[in-house]
């Protein structure tokens, strides 16, 4: 038996809220829970016991002991006639898909033998601390230099848990900023509710300093307390975690582009309360918090938190009811609430904190172009004039990106002659030529 339970408290109640609200079947929903490192892995296992009975499947089988493969499971039927017949057994080989790795850290032990220069060196590089395999490694000592002290006396070993953290792509450095009267208000509203569940909706267009308010969040929360912050786009993982790794240490990413094993370390660090911050996508509410003191969702609005395919769920919902069950605060945060958030907000519901200007100044001008206007004016391109003029002002060295916000052959259709744009009779929503289907589609409806 585990000493640590695998599934927390906390995580039962989310399967139950799965079970019966959203309709999940309960081992669904373990799923959702249980990582998949922890999941078990069913395969066949071959046993030899008659190779000279064989006759072809002996090419089939090269060794007496061997997990069935693909081009074996094609000629099963014949496999189990050679079971019934005793020359071969068909044995389940289950094991786990994850396991713990472990490395070797070294100590010095007391010793009078005349050392080396390289032996004498490793010893003060291990001082009177212990030292891991890898740090020695780097430092361009060998393995081999680490065996023959071992054996020779000089150096004790034992094995602990090696657990893997995902790096960033990038840092940024931190400039402590003055906060203006919007943040300082929301940070004291946010601070009061540290012990108990209240939600807050945090509203506040791009550049209005967002990210401060969750800094100064997870300095509010004493040093054993979680914080877990949700974001809809892997991109936004890494984007936030670059700003927290420049104040904080114990910053923890989780995304589906993580390997196996990075996912379960970072399952284990999140159970054993080594990971204070975790900033993740929306399969990261599932986690076995140790000790979880405040949620915050970015962008809020964001349809990415609703998952639509098997097991279904609503990371936003989930997170509220979290936080319900923990009696903690969550703070959604966004710069479009949706109609639900606004409301709730003006009902008294939750706490609308405002964050009505901008700290940086970073928004840029923009310019409509009437497509119209530039055809009536002979210009039948895609791109307008006002677009090209710009793009051949750029000074040297200069780049300009364009994005093509693009689903189907040709997003955009207009009569060249009229300006007629087909609509959706439905929604009235522009509709999306697919050369494919040869057919007209509109994208808010179907």
């Amino acid at each position: 038996l585990d000493i640590t339970p695998t599934v927390t408290k906390s995580q039962l109640y989310l399967i139950d809220y799965l079970e019966k609200h959203a309709f999940i079947k309960r081992q669904l929903a373990f799923s959702l829970v249980v990582p998949l490192a922890l999941q078990m892995k069913y395969q066949k296992r071959i046993k030899v016991l008659n190779r000279n009975k064989l006759g072809d499947l002996s090419q089939l089988i090269p060794s007496d002991d061997i997990i069935m493969n693909d081009h074996m499971y094609a000629h099963l039927t014949t496999i189990k006639k050679a079971v019934e017949l005793g020359y071969l057994s068909l044995e389940d080989d289950i094991k786990s898909k994850g396991k713990i790795q472990y490395e070797p850290f070294y100590k010095r032990i007391p010793n009078q033998a005349r050392l080396t220069e390289t032996r004498k060196a490793i010893l003060d590089f291990i001082g009177n601390d212990t030292q891991s395999q890898s740090a020695l490694l780097n430092q361009g000592f060998t393995k081999n230099s680490l065996n023959s002290m071992q054996k020779s006396g000089i150096l004790s070993v034992e094995f602990k848990e090696k657990l893997k953290k995902s790096d960033l792509y990038f840092k940024t450095a931190y400039q402590p900023k003055t906060l203006t009267n919007a943040q300082n208000d929301a940070i004291d509203h946010i601070e009061k509710a540290i012990d108990h569940y209240q939600r807050f909706l945090l509203h506040g267009a791009t550049a209005s300093g967002k990210t401060e308010i969750y800094l100064s969040a997870r300095t509010a929360l004493s040093a054993d307390k979680q914080l877990l912050i949700l974001v809809p786009e892997i991109a936004q993982v890494y984007q936030l975690a670059a700003s927290f790794s420049s104040v904080f240490d114990d910053v923890y990413m989780l995304h589906a582009n993580l390997s196996l094993q990075e996912r379960y370390d970072t399952w284990r660090q999140i159970q054993n309360g080594q990971a204070k911050i975790i900033i993740g996508t929306k399969h990261s509410i599932f986690q076995p918090f140790k000790s979880l003191g405040m949620i915050i969702i970015d962008e809020a609005h964001d349809a990415n938190y609703v998952q639509d395919t098997q097991p279904r769920f609503n990371a936003l919902d989930l997170s509220i009811e979290l936080a319900r069950y923990e009696h903690i605060p969550i703070v959604l945060s966004t710069a479009t609430p949706t109609v639900e958030q606004y409301y709730d907000a003006n009902m008294g519901k939750m706490t609308y904190l405002s964050l009505d200007e901008q700290v940086f100044k970073t928004k840029q001008k923009t310019i409509l172009v009437d497509m119209k206007l530039e055809l009536l004016n002979g210009n039948k391109d895609i791109f307008s004039n006002a677009l090209k003029q710009a793009i051949e002002d750029l000074k040297p060295k200069e780049q300009a990106m364009i994005l093509l916000n693009r689903r189907g052959y040709a997003p955009f259709v207009m009569c060249r002659e009229c300006g007629y744009v087909p609509t959706c009779e439905v929604c009235h929503t522009s509709m999306v030529y697919h050369k494919k289907k040869d057919m007209l589609i509109c994208h808010h409806c179907g």
